[in-house]
């Protein structure tokens, strides 16, 4: 063999192992997720596709279920009240990770999963993560527009923001029926909520599907009267609202 291929091929080769090396640990995002965190931060995720590119160690990414179904003429949005929290607890450098669920073929089905969300984390392969791997959470709350929620605050609320930093969790949890850990985003007291599922209808035309707070407080009464006038109000009306509540 000629010296000048002997050099190429060693190139090649030097290259390939350089490749393989440095390839980065991932997270696929499975159909109908959308990403809405990753460590801490909102804008400019290390996104390509549905493929999160994330170095070795700890990290934590939040999903929003929201996608269209139904058929061509009949599709309708349909969005989870609240996102789920998956906490990677230490990532080797080429491990690819992602979840499974049962793909809803209708809007009903998909009507139903949004209120359960439950999941399986597993590898590329198809091997189920144990809780030592990674792990997830409903991040729930009781303000009754979603669409307004920042996640990253409601983290920070509840003390449960992964940013490179360890912090203490303080929230208040639980497990709903289907063995799914909730972690509530509680501006009111705790044994105020309830169970019953509830919709809300938005002006963008989205239906949130979650949990409702129970009718028991005087308090309460009076933000269920806010929300009441807000439905009732025009898009413009709607719109000077939403800017006066996130400038304060």
């Amino acid at each position: 063999m000629k010296l000048k291929s002997i050099v190429k091929l060693s190139l090649l080769s030097l290259g390939a192992i350089y490749a393989l090396s440095s390839q980065a640990a991932q997270f696929i995002v499975p159909p109908h997720y959308n990403v809405e965190v990753v460590d801490g931060y909102k804008d400019d995720l290390p996104i390509k596709g549905r493929t999160i590119d994330l170095d070795a160690g700890r990290h934590q990414i939040v999903l929003l279920f929201k996608d269209v179904f139904g058929g061509a003429q009949n599709g309708q949005m349909v969005q989870a009240a609240d996102p789920i929290v998956i906490d990677i607890n230490n990532m080797q450098q080429d491990d690819v990770y992602t979840f499974k669920y049962e793909l809803p073929r209708t809007r009903a089905m998909a009507e139903t999963f949004s209120r359960n969300q439950k999941i399986d984390l597993v590898t590329a392969d198809g091997q189920k993560l144990g809780a030592d791997k990674a792990s997830y959470f409903i991040l729930t709350s009781d303000a009754p527009l979603a669409f307004m929620r920042d996640y990253r605050q409601d983290l920070m609320a509840v003390n449960k923001l992964y940013n490179k930093d360890n912090i203490e969790y303080n929230g208040v949890s639980s497990v709903n029926s289907q063995g799914v850990q909730s972690v509530n985003v509680s501006t009111l007291n705790s044994n105020l909520l309830t169970t019953s599922n509830y919709e809300v209808n938005s002006s963008s035309g989205l239906t949130y599907y979650g949990q409702a707070p129970a009718q028991t407080s005087g308090a309460n009464v009076k933000l269920n009267e806010l929300i009441n006038l807000y439905n009732k109000a025009d898009d413009k009306t709607k719109l000077e609202f939403v800017k006066y509540v996130m400038s304060h």
